[in-house]
């Protein structure tokens, strides 16, 4: 780049987009960052689509003033929003093992404590002891151990 010294470089929105963005507009290039989503850059009737094809296509919309483009947040708070959108994903792991132990001592018919109070102190310490290590069980009890796997996976997500 810094041969033939563009006026801007342009670049899809993409998982990566953030940092190359930073990376580019730290060599104090003019960044656009392209929405490949929008209306102009529907493939209809297309037989080809390659890294190529799309550079150019990227180009030709640049010419003609017609890319939609992107805002890119700075890089504290692209980092922000990873985080929360990595809480989301725990609490969804957490609420998927919960699932899988409730499911484990229905399998067996045992009741267990409804609602949150399964996952309190007393809940977790009434639901330990029904968990053994997954190698001392004999075949019909392996639902414990597979309980003392999914308990221990609980607290491993919660720490």
């Amino acid at each position: 780049m810094s041969k033939t010294r563009p006026d801007q470089v342009l670049i899809e929105t993409s998982s990566i987009s953030g940092w190359v963005h930073d990376l580019i507009q730290g060599l104090r290039f003019k960044v656009i960052v392209a929405n490949p989503s929008a209306e102009a850059w529907r493939w209809k009737n297309v037989k080809r689509k390659t890294d190529k094809d799309d550079a150019l296509k990227l180009a030709k919309l640049a010419a003609l003033d017609q890319i939609s483009t992107v805002h890119v947040p700075i890089a504290e708070h692209r980092q922000y929003r990873s985080l929360v959108k990595y809480r989301k994903t725990l609490v969804h792991r957490v609420n998927r093992v919960q699932s899988t132990i409730r499911s484990l001592f229905d399998q067996q018919g045992i009741a267990i404590l409804q609602g949150h109070r399964s996952w309190t102190v007393a809940g977790l310490e009434t639901l330990s002891q029904y968990a053994k290590p997954l190698a001392a069980r004999e075949l019909n009890q392996l639902w414990q151990g597979e309980l003392d796997l999914e308990l221990k996976h609980l607290d491993a997500l919660w720490q």
